[in-house]
């Protein structure tokens, strides 16, 4: 008995053990064509809107309108502009010396101080200082040109009052902080390397070092070159600052949304006792037109263009001075006589 039992249960384990058939299930049938409506014939005619059968008429040509520039002077010779615009709940504002290179001892040293200024003040690290700006949403910055530097600043009517006396501190009290200067003579020495692959830059650089002698504060590159930005120190930097920035080479130009009563009201708050006789300014001197090119020119620029992938062609001269309404008029009638020459 318990034998045929043992055997049943062996032939049950060896029936499972067995290869299981394979069901292959029914091909699917292939899915329907999609089916296309054309309903174009159900679709009701609707006429274009009236505006679009004839085409819309010019409008008039909008005239401008300069606004009135009013003037004002502080009693310690600081100059004051006023320009009102009620168009928009905005103010903006310059503070601008009419001094820069003609100062510097080193090439880039008027550019170097103009961007340091905005690295903090003696009351404000250039974090904070930063912070404070972005907290009103401010828009600002600082410059240097061949004939003037200045800092600039933009901001709603309401922030206005602020971001004048911040900007008033920058002009005023700035710390030019050896740290701060160690870290833009580094990111200056980056640019300065990214340009000798700009082909602009080098021929700007190249006709303006043979269109004036050495000396000239036209001659040098406004960024300095390499061996001027090592050896600009701290020091430099303040002495620039303090004979350029003197309120009888200043003037503070504000348009917007402000009237002249406020706007010279809040100049005289915070620069009223702004004190410094101006210096004599340095007589540029008015050099003669450079008559017939020379080879020295070409080969120079050529040297500074050389292995360039762009080819650049400039014509340069030396025109009449820029104060002399003789120079506007020369210089159309060359751009005119070159673009007739060139058709």
């Amino acid at each position: 008995m318990n034998r045929s039992i043992v055997l049943a249960i062996f032939g049950l384990l060896a029936m499972g053990c067995g290869n299981a058939p394979i069901v292959v299930p029914p091909p699917q049938a292939p899915p329907p064509d999609p089916v296309i409506m054309n309903n174009s014939a159900a679709l009701p005619m609707v006429e274009d809107p009236s505006f679009r059968k004839e085409p819309p008429q010019p409008e008039a040509d909008v005239r401008f309108v300069p606004p009135k520039i009013e003037e004002a002077h502080l009693s310690n010779g600081l100059r004051v502009l006023v320009a009102e615009r009620r168009d928009m709940p905005i103010v903006a504002m310059q503070i601008v010396v009419d001094r820069g290179l003609d100062l510097q001892t080193l090439p880039g040293v008027a550019t170097m101080t103009a961007t340091m200024m905005l690295t903090g003040t003696k009351s404000r690290s250039a974090l904070a200082l930063s912070d404070d700006l972005a907290a009103i949403g401010a828009r600002y910055g600082a410059w240097a040109n061949h004939d003037g530097m200045g800092v600039r600043g933009q901001a709603l009517r309401e922030r206005f009052p602020e971001l004048f006396a911040i900007l008033v501190d920058v002009v005023r009290n700035p710390a030019f902080d050896g740290v701060e200067l160690e870290r833009e003579r580094a990111k200056r020495l980056t640019t300065l390397a990214a340009q000798t692959d700009v082909p602009d830059v080098l021929m700007e650089n190249a006709v303006e070092e043979k269109l004036y002698p050495l000396g000239h504060p036209y001659h040098a590159p406004l960024n300095g070159d390499e061996a001027s930005t090592k050896a600009i120190k701290a020091s430099d930097l303040v002495r620039l600052h303090e004979a350029a920035f003197r309120p009888e080479h200043a003037t503070v130009a504000i348009a917007g949304d402000i009237d002249r009563a406020s706007a010279v009201a809040l100049v005289e708050k915070h620069l009223g006792n702004w004190v410094g006789k101006a210096l004599p300014k340095r007589r540029i001197p008015i050099l003669g037109r450079s008559g017939k090119t020379k080879s020295a020119y070409c080969s120079s620029i050529g040297r500074a263009l050389r292995n360039r992938a762009c080819r650049l062609r400039w014509l340069a001269y030396r025109a009449s001075t820029r104060i002399s309404m003789r120079s506007w008029c020369s210089i159309r009638s060359w751009v005119a006589n070159f673009r007739a020459a060139s058709t």
